[in-house]
This record gives C-alpha cells, sequence and structure tokens, in this order.
C-alpha cells in the first residue's frame, strides 16, 4: 500500500516519479542513518535529482487513511514543500520506524505544532530552500489543547525576540527526543507581538498562561519609549509569580571557580520594583528630585523566605542565608530580616541558617562562593546577586531562571534576546535547556531532568561539543543534536 503525495506540476507525473520515489526513499535513509537538518537533506536532493521548484502541495485522499505513519508523513510532507512532482511514500513499518529520528531533522528554525503534528516555519525566517516549511501554524484553541485526562501536559510555548526562536527551537528538539509529554500552544511576545497585534505582551499570550499555567519562554524584547512596562514585570505581576528561582553551577571546568553550586531566591514583587515614583520640581526644573519607594510585606518576606527552606529541604541542602540590608534600611529590609529569622526556627535543625548583609555577600560571593548553599533574598538585591552568580559560572549564557506562583510557573534564559547575533546559527540554548530542566522538576518529572542535565554535561565535557561562546565551534543546531544523540542513546 503506498499513500500519494499530490503536487501540481507542469512536468510529466509519468517522468517524474522514479526520481521522486529515489528522493522519499533517500530521506527515509537519511534520517536513519543520522540526524540531518532541512538543508543537509535538500543539498542531497538537489545534488541528486532534478532541481525542483517550490509548488503548493495537496495531499490525496488516501493520505489521510494511513496508518502508523502520521507524523512521519506530516514532517515529509513539510520538507518537501518545495518539490513539484508526485511523491510515493510507502506506509510501510521502515517508515514508520523514522518517526522519532525525523524529529532530529527538524532545523532550528522550525516550530513543531503538536495540535497538528506539523513543522512550521517560523514568521520572522527567510524564505530560503533550506525552511521549505509551512508559513504559519493554526491557533492552538483550548478546543485543540490536550484533553483532560491525556498524557499531554499542557505549556504556552513562547519563542521571543532575536536568538530566542533558534534557541527555543533547539529545546523543544532535545525535549522532543527525551520523551517530555508537553503540548505546546505557541504564542508571541516581545517585538514578535507588536508586530502581531500591538502589544509586547498580547492578550491571546496571557490567556494561554492562564489556561496551561505554565510557560517556557525566550527572551523578550521591551521596547523603548511609546509607554512600555518591562514584559517581564508585567508576568511576574499578572500571575503572582512571587519566587524566582536561580540556580547557578558550573558547567564547564577551567574557569575561574570551580565547583560552584549555588541557589539564589529572590522575592519577585515586591521591594523597589513596585516602582512607586515620582518627581518633585524645584525652580524651573520639573524633575529636580526622583523618589522612589519600596515596599516589602510581612507576609511576602515570610512567603519567599519558607519558599528558600522548602527548596532547600527538596534538594537536600543543608544552609540557607538570609541577605538584607536592614543596618541601614531599616523598615524595608528590616520586615525581611525579622520575617526570615522567624521562618528560620521552623526548620531548625534540618536546616541550618546565617544571615549577610547584601555588600558584605557580594564580596564575600567572589571571595569564597562554596560557603554559600541557597541565598534568599528581596528584589532588588536578588536582581543584582544572582547576575554575579551567574558570572561565576562563565555568564548568563548558563544561567536559567524559574519564575514560580501558586497558580502559574513560567520558565526562561534570563539573558538577553542578543539581536546582532540572531539568525546566524551559533547562539547557545543552554540557558534555557537548563530551564526546560526546572520545568521538568516543577511537574514532577526528576528522572526526565536529571537525564536532560546529564546530557548536557556530556555533551559538553565528555563529547566537546561547544558553542563559540563556551570555546568550541559548534553551531546552534550542532550543539542541540548532539544532545539529542546523547539523551537518544541512553548512555
Amino acid at each position: 500500500m503506498v499513500s500519494r503525495l499530490r503536487i501540481a506540476t507542469s512536468d510529466s507525473q509519468a517522468k517524474a516519479g522514479k526520481d521522486i520515489r529515489q528522493a522519499a526513499d533517500l530521506i527515509a535513509i537519511l534520517a536513519e542513518q543520522r540526524p540531518y537538518e532541512l538543508r543537509d537533506i535538500w543539498e542531497e536532493l538537489t545534488a541528486r535529482g532534478p532541481k525542483w521548484r517550490r509548488l503548493e502541495a495537496e495531499a490525496a485522499s488516501s493520505l489521510d487513511q494511513a496508518t502508523g505513519s502520521t507524523r512521519v508523513r506530516e514532517a515529509l510532507e513539510s520538507m518537501l514543500r518545495g518539490v513539484g512532482r508526485e511523491v510515493i511514500l510507502p506506509t510501510t513499518t521502515r517508515a514508520a520506524n523514522t518517526a522519532d529520528r525525523l524529529a532530529a531533522i527538524w532545523h532550528c528554525s522550525c516550530v513543531y505544532h503538536p495540535a497538528s503534528h506539523r513543522l512550521y516555519r517560523h514568521p520572522s525566517l527567510p524564505r530560503t530552500p533550506s525552511r521549505l516549511l509551512t508559513e504559519s501554524p493554526p491557533a492552538m484553541t483550548a478546543a485543540s489543547a490536550p484533553p483532560h485526562g491525556s498524557n499531554k501536559i499542557p505549556a504556552t510555548l513562547i519563542p521571543g525576540d532575536g536568538i530566542g526562536p533558534e534557541i527555543v527551537d533547539a529545546v523543544v528538539l532535545v525535549l522532543a527526543a527525551l520523551g517530555a509529554p508537553f503540548g505546546w500552544d505557541l504564542q508571541q511576545g516581545g517585538m514578535a507581538g507588536i508586530a502581531a497585534g500591538g502589544d509586547p505582551l498580547p492578550e491571546a499570550t496571557l490567556a494561554s498562561i492562564r489556561r496551561t499555567r505554565l510557560a517556557l519562554k525566550g527572551p523578550l524584547t521591551t521596547p523603548v519609549g511609546g509607554g512600555f512596562r518591562s514584559i517581564n514585570v508585567r508576568l511576574r505581576e499578572e500571575f503572582q509569580l512571587y519566587a524566582n528561582l536561580r540556580p547557578a553551577k558550573t558547567l564547564v571546568p577551567g574557569g575561574r571557580f570551580e565547583d560552584i553550586d549555588l541557589i539564589l531566591v529572590r522575592e519577585n514583587l515586591e521591594g523597589l520594583y513596585v516602582a512607586f515614583e515620582h518627581y518633585i520640581p524645584i525652580g524651573d526644573d520639573p524633575q529636580a528630585v526622583g523618589i522612589s519607594s519600596g515596599v516589602n510585606t510581612r507576609a511576602g518576606s515570610r512567603r519567599i523566605v519558607r519558599y528558600a527552606f522548602e527548596h532547600a529541604v527538596k534538594l537536600g541542602r543543608k544552609k540557607v542565608t538570609l541577605v538584607h540590608k536592614a543596618n541601614v534600611l531599616k523598615a524595608l529590609t528590616g520586615v525581611f530580616l525579622e520575617a526570615g529569622r522567624q521562618i528560620a526556627e521552623e526548620y531548625k535543625g534540618r536546616i541550618d541558617c546565617d544571615e549577610r548583609i547584601v555588600d558584605a555577600c557580594a564580596m564575600q560571593l567572589v571571595l569564597n562562593p562554596w560557603q554559600f548553599d541557597v541565598i534568599v533574598t528581596t528584589n532588588l538585591f536578588g536582581d543584582i546577586l544572582s547576575d554575579e552568580i551567574a558570572g561565576l559560572v562563565g555568564g548568563l549564557g548558563a544561567a536559567p531562571g524559574a519564575n514560580i506562583g501558586e497558580k502559574a510557573a513560567i520558565f526562561e534564559a534570563v539573558h538577553g534576546s542578543a539581536p546582532d547575533i540572531a539568525g546566524r546559527g551559533i547562539a547557545n540554548p543552554t540557558a534555557l535547556l537548563l530551564a526546560a530542566g526546572l520545568m521538568l522538576d516543577h511537574v514532577g518529572l526528576t528522572d526526565q531532568a536529571h537525564h536532560l542535565r546529564k546530557a548536557i554535561d556530556d555533551v559538553l565535557n565528555r563529547d566537546n561539543v561547544r558553542t563559540g561562546d563556551l570555546g568550541g565551534k559548534a553551531s546552534t543546531g550542532e550543539y542541540a543534536r548532539a544532545i539529542v544523540q546523547r539523551v537518544t542513546s541512553g548512555v
């Protein structure tokens, strides 16, 4: 039995049939030999057959009746969007068995849409033969989301700006190979959100997160000017994501600091970032004095400190350090310190607790970072210290982030969108991969999270496959495929 993928052409179907059958066989063979990018597939096809034109494809009715090879057929249909002849695709066991391997063929510029089992070209990418994909995915509505009781976990996926789509696609590729059961709802944000609907944080994106209560996002750019507030601050406030989790662990040995393994827990909603600000005019200067007020509540302080202690218990950590500035900001951070001491008493005998003034903590982190285990602090101090801690392990390219609330959780790479290298295929997806690991932990898939982190470690330190920022020469796609190889090999 065969399924026909009819493609409009002015050439003779009979004349073209042999070449196309060979092309379809070649794709299956290549898929089984090793992970290939779409560009590799295209070059192989054009080298071995005629120069095919990009034409619209139409699936025959028998295609819908095919069994056991739906994902294979859909992926091939997307790849062969540029082929201008009839394609004969056998619906055999061999073809069905290539489904997992075809996941590795997805180019890093693609997005896999689980509701339709199709690959889609990200709308910001150029129209080149190496990206022969359907232009845009259908909207995933509540009706098309995985049903209640499904083994799929609904999650919002926001590619973001700059290098965001590239690293998000790499992470989705690895998670698919890992067998992570996320049912992605693709949404936009940042500059892509403005292009789509005039808002860097569209209502459709917010509605998706309200429904899924789980999101993975690439870096989002908040436009300068135009009255737009920080996208990240808006997300935290909208979903009351009170805890910002920032782990930092040495990935590649040989740096300035070795064997770093710290966790910083940052209060995410209060402090000076509430932005109660105003100016006082003096004379002819309407902005002569700038005033900003901070707000720390006892309830908010107790909540974040308790989260830090519970996280320490869960991970088998030994100590929590309360970081403050209560010697000067006696009210604003005094409330935090007092609440922290009260919570610490509840864990006495299980978790040790000590205290640091924030400026002393910043100095000691570069003198002797190994004295710290889990650090918990207020919003502004946490923002600063978390980036300092990332510097201990190589920078923000190795720094994942999780924003946790009672009703939602959003996972991210904390670095920027790096527009200067966007589209060049050299971005490092490690931070977002590690964020995906935190996401797996959050939904209880700790074995898969461990498997992912081990694969990253093996690729970096055993296979020595690294992107340029880590001293290697691998592209984003090569690095991702190396991790896929580790994940699927089970080694």
